[in-house]
């Protein structure tokens, strides 16, 4: 655990700073992106949907996509439950890589 998220540190930490999660994430928990984007082709050539992103979300955080309407939140959903296949990256889900939607996952 680092030393600025032990719980005994919490009010220690500089006023710009939250604390979100003390639990160290493993490697296989939870969801993990790395490099993943998102690019249609067109008659008038390539349209970017969704920029090159890298996160982690760990085992039971809460986590929230927000943005207006276009910036790629349901692109990243559907790359996410394997239902739409990212240009470039990788997604994993509980260490597992995401290559398609698992039988209980549809539109």
């Amino acid at each position: 655990m680092n030393p600025a998220t032990k719980p005994s540190d919490i009010g220690q930490l500089p006023p710009h700073l939250r604390l979100v999660s003390d639990r160290a994430g493993g490697a296989a928990s939870g969801i993990k992106l790395s490099g993943v984007s998102k690019t249609y082709r067109s008659r008038d050539g390539d349209v970017p949907s969704l920029r090159p992103l890298d996160f982690h979300i760990n085992e039971g955080e809460f986590f929230v996509v927000v943005g207006p309407s276009g910036c790629g939140k349901s692109t990243l959903l559907k790359m996410i439950s394997g239902l739409l296949a990212p240009s470039t990256g990788e997604i994993l889900v509980e260490g597992e890589q995401v290559t398609k939607a698992p039988g209980n996952v549809g539109i």
